[in-house]
């Protein structure tokens, strides 16, 4: 008898019962990658996150290859514009996926905010938790909100609506750090419609002290059911807004609440909806117009945009 031709069954066996599995992706792997890169507010720094989790590689025979991932962290690292090769892990770390990140240099923190999400095998009814922590440049860590909430949305009578507001948790720093602007958002049911709102909160930074008192502010209606999301941000005059109708009227002048930290909200025209983006200093542009970016490899890019740039402010465009 030929052994290696005896063999061949037997390894044809073995090939057929592990090939279905690797190509389906069963073995859940260690992973990571770096994203999520943007200017400290000065201009002088970068900060970034490294991702870890566990992924699998699939292959759809319709798209190609794919990863599914669960169990994420990420580690938050700064480096200087002088070298931005060499970082500093600064905190994590964090359980979830990033969500925010804002660097205050000239404050002394940053912000970052996160989301963990229920798996598909744990069904809609359980939570999903949003959160931001101030991060001081020593690493100290300090909670600034925290919600959980139902992954699935809001029922209002048959129709499920998708809760909206960049997210239920925004916590966004004043153009020079001082103040942290802190929304939540809510959905509750008028009839058969479905209503949105926010509470705002200022606070100072980096003590989070209370200016004056939380603001409940109603957004609107929600057109036919459908999810929409509120946009708020600093503006120049250090103002903030929030506006959540341009929806309706699509052609008309943006408008919107414009709150001073400790008044009270006034509707009026906002400067130009795109102000709104990026909300504060730190965005992954710089002043100039100098982008930002991070590959996969933790390689730090810079391109000079000064001709289109997404910079803060609207006199700066």
């Amino acid at each position: 008898m030929n052994t290696a031709l005896g063999t061949l069954p037997i390894l044809a066996t073995l090939i057929a019962l592990l090939v279905p599995p690797l190509l389906s992706g069963c073995l859940w792997l260690p992973m990571n990658d770096w994203q999520h890169a943007v200017w400290s507010d000065d201009g002088e720094g970068v900060a970034f996150v490294q991702r870890s989790f566990e992924g699998q590689n699939l292959i759809d025979f319709n798209r190609g290859p794919n990863t599914s991932e669960r169990d994420h962290e990420f580690e938050i690292y700064t480096s200087s514009l002088s070298s931005p090769d060499n970082s500093t892990q600064l905190a994590g770390p964090f359980t979830g996926n990033l969500v925010g990140l804002y660097f205050m240099a000239s404050a002394g923190y940053l912000v970052a905010g996160r989301a963990t999400t229920p798996s598909p095998y744990e069904g809609d009814e359980a939570p999903a938790t949003e959160s931001y922590d101030l991060i001081d440049l020593d690493g100290t860590v300090t909670s600034i909100a925290a919600v959980d909430y139902l992954w699935h949305g809001l029922q209002c009578e048959d129709e499920g609506v998708w809760l909206q507001n960049d997210g239920v948790v925004d916590v966004i720093p004043s153009p020079d750090g001082s103040i942290l602007a802190r929304l939540v958002a809510g959905l509750t049911c008028e009839d058969t419609l479905p209503v949105q709102s926010v509470t705002l909160s200022f606070l100072e930074a980096p003590g989070l002290q209370a200016i004056g008192e939380p603001l409940f502010i109603d957004t609107g209606v929600l057109p036919e059911g459908n999810e929409c999301c509120v946009r708020s941000g600093w503006l120049a005059d250090g103002s903030f807004a929030i506006t959540g109708l341009g929806w309706e009227f699509p052609d008309r002048e943006q408008e919107g609440w414009l709150i001073e930290p400790g008044g009270e909200p006034v509707w009026g025209a906002l400067p130009g909806e795109d102000c709104l983006e990026p909300p504060t200093t730190s965005s992954v542009f710089r002043a100039d117009g100098m982008r930002v970016w991070i590959d996969g490899d933790g390689t730090l890019g810079f391109e000079d945009e000064e001709d289109n740039p997404e910079v803060f402010g609207c006199d700066t465009r």
